[in-house]
C-alpha cells in the first residue's frame, strides 16, 4: 500500500521540476530580451511622412550648419546656390533616411536626456514641406554595445535607439553633399617636366630635359636644371631634387569655403601672394599637362586659402603643405659637387696651378671599357691601383659650399682643371677652373659658368696634395 502512494508523489515532484526549469528559462528569455538592444534586431516604424513633397532640409552638425532646397526639380545649397550639390547623396537622405523613419527600440524609462547626449545633440535634421515642418531628428551619442544611437523625434518625448545610417547622414561634412573638387595625382616624379614658383614666397624654374644642354658630364646625370632663380642654369641634385619633387605631385585641402565668391579678394586671391605651376605627363608620357595652385591670405586657424587656376573653388590648405610646395630653397636641390666624366670615359686631366702643369693619363686594357679595366699615369709615370684611385678620391674634396652672388674678383685662376674624354660623340670634356672671390673662398669656373663658391682651405688642401704627387 506505502509503495502505491510513493510512485505518484515521485512523479509529482518530477513533474513540478521541469516545470520550474521551464518558467526559469522563459522568465530569463523575457529579461534578457528587455535589457540588451544588441539583442532586439527588428526595427519598427516610428512614423512616416511624404518624402516627395520635401523641398528644404537642414542639418547642423559640429562641422556643417546649412540648408538644401529644391528648385526647378534640383537641390541647391541655399545662400550660396552655385555650389555643384551633389544631388544622389540627398536623393540617398530622402530615400534610406527619411522615407523609412525606423527605430530599434523606446528606452523605458529614460534617465536625464544629458545622458543619452540628447541634451546638446550631436546633430539635427529637419525636412519641410513648404512652410510645415514634416519632421525634426535630434541624434545623440553612440551606444557602446552596438552601432545604435539614441534619437529623438519632433513632438515625440521617446527616446529611440536608431542604426548607424542617422549617424551618416546627420553628421556628414558639408563636402559629402558638394560636388567634390577633383584633385591632381601624379603617379610618378617621371612623369613631372617643368616646375615653376612664382611670388611674394620665392621663385625658381626647374626643367626635366634628357637632353639637358648643362649636363657637362656628358652622360645624362642631370636631367632636371635650375633657370631660375640663378644668372645661369644650374643642375640638379639626383638625390635632394627627386625627394622634393614627390610633394609637387599632390596635395590635400583642409576644407571648401566658397564656391565663385563674387570678391576674390576677400581670399586674397585676386592677386595671389604666390602661384606654383607644375607641368607633367600622363602615364603614358603621350599627353602634356599642368596645374598651378594659387595662395591669398590666412584664416583665423592659420591656414592658407588657395585655389587651382581656372577653377571656381575656395579652399584652405594647411601651412605644412604650403611650406613644402612653396618653398623656394633651391640651393638645397642644386649639385654642389663637381661631378667629373666616368674613370673610364676620360682620357686625360690636366691639372694646372702656378707655373707648374701635370697631366693624368688613363689607359684601358684592350676589350675592356669598365672603370675598374683603367689604368692611370702621373707625366707619363704609370701609378699603382692604390695611388690611381687615391688620386680619383681626392678629386671629391672639390665640393662647392654656397652659391657665388657676384664675379670673381681676379681674372687668373689658381688652379685649372682640364678633362679631355675618350669619345667626344658619347661625352663631354670639361674646363673648371677656381677664381679669386673672397678672403675665404674662390669662385668656381665650370665651362665658362661661375655659379658657385669653394671654400679657400679645401682648394689649398688639394693644391698641396697635387704637389705631393
Amino acid at each position: 500500500m506505502k509503495k502505491k502512494q510513493w510512485i505518484p508523489l515521485a512523479a509529482l515532484f518530477a513533474t513540478a521540476a521541469v516545470l520550474l526549469v521551464v518558467y526559469f528559462a522563459w522568465t530569463a528569455s523575457k529579461k534578457t530580451k528587455s535589457e540588451g538592444p544588441e539583442e532586439q534586431t527588428s526595427y519598427f516604424s516610428v512614423m512616416e511622412i511624404a518624402v516627395d513633397t520635401v523641398d528644404r532640409i537642414t542639418i547642423a552638425n559640429a562641422s556643417f550648419t546649412g540648408s538644401f532646397v529644391k528648385k526647378d526639380g534640383s537641390w541647391v545649397y541655399e545662400g550660396q546656390e552655385f555650389f555643384p550639390v551633389r544631388q544622389k547623396e540627398i536623393e540617398n537622405l530622402l530615400t534610406i533616411l527619411l522615407s523609412n523613419l525606423n527605430a530599434f527600440r523606446v528606452v523605458e524609462n529614460p534617465a536625464e536626456l544629458s545622458e543619452y547626449g540628447l541634451l546638446e545633440p550631436v546633430a539635427e535634421l529637419s525636412a519641410y514641406a513648404g512652410e510645415q515642418k514634416l519632421v525634426g531628428i535630434s541624434l545623440g551619442n553612440a551606444l557602446l554595445t552596438a552601432d545604435e544611437y539614441y534619437c529623438m523625434f519632433s513632438d515625440d518625448e521617446k527616446v529611440y535607439t536608431v542604426s548607424g545610417n542617422y549617424n551618416r547622414f546627420l553628421t556628414a561634412k558639408r563636402e559629402n553633399y558638394l560636388a567634390n573638387l577633383d584633385l591632381p595625382s601624379i603617379a610618378e616624379n617621371s612623369q613631372l617636366t617643368e616646375i615653376c614658383l612664382t611670388g611674394s614666397m620665392g621663385s625658381f624654374r626647374a626643367v626635366k630635359d634628357k637632353e639637358n644642354p648643362y649636363d657637362y658630364t656628358g652622360m645624362g646625370v642631370f636631367d632636371w636644371y635650375f633657370s631660375e632663380p640663378y644668372e645661369r642654369p644650374i643642375n640638379a641634385d639626383y638625390d635632394a631634387w627627386y625627394q622634393q619633387c614627390a610633394y609637387y605631385r599632390s596635395f590635400s585641402y583642409e576644407s571648401l569655403v566658397a564656391y565663385m565668391p563674387q570678391d576674390w579678394s576677400v581670399y586674397g586671391l585676386e592677386e595671389p601672394a604666390a602661384v606654383l605651376t607644375v607641368s607633367y605627363t600622363d602615364a603614358s608620357g603621350s599627353e602634356n599637362n599642368a596645374y598651378s595652385l594659387e595662395i591669398g591670405g590666412q584664416d583665423e586657424d592659420g591656414n592658407y586659402y588657395a585655389r587651382l587656376a581656372g577653377n571656381d573653388w575656395v579652399m584652405t590648405i594647411s601651412p605644412a603643405v604650403v611650406r613644402t610646395r612653396f618653398s623656394a630653397d633651391t640651393y638645397s636641390w642644386i649639385c654642389k659637387t663637381v661631378v667629373w666624366p666616368g674613370t673610364n670615359a676620360i682620357a686625360s686631366v690636366t691639372f694646372s696651378f702656378g707655373e707648374e702643369e701635370h697631366t693624368l693619363t688613363v689607359t684601358m686594357e684592350p676589350g675592356e671599357d669598365t672603370e675598374e679595366a683603367a689604368k692611370g699615369a702621373w707625366d707619363g709615370e704609370e701609378l699603382s691601383q692604390e695611388q690611381f684611385s687615391t688620386m680619383q678620391s681626392d678629386m671629391l674634396l672639390l665640393a662647392v659650399n654656397a652659391v657665388a652672388e657676384q664675379e670673381a674678383t681676379g681674372d687668373e685662376p689658381v688652379l685649372t682643371i682640364v678633362v679631355k674624354v675618350r669619345d667626344e660623340e658619347a661625352f663631354r670634356g670639361m674646363t673648371v677652373s677656381f677664381l679669386p672671390y673672397s678672403e675665404e673662398a674662390y669662385a668656381v669656373c665650370i665651362d665658362g659658368f661661375v655659379n658657385f663658391q669653394i671654400d679657400r682651405r679645401d682648394v689649398e688642401l688639394y693644391l698641396e696634395m697635387l704637389r705631393a704627387y
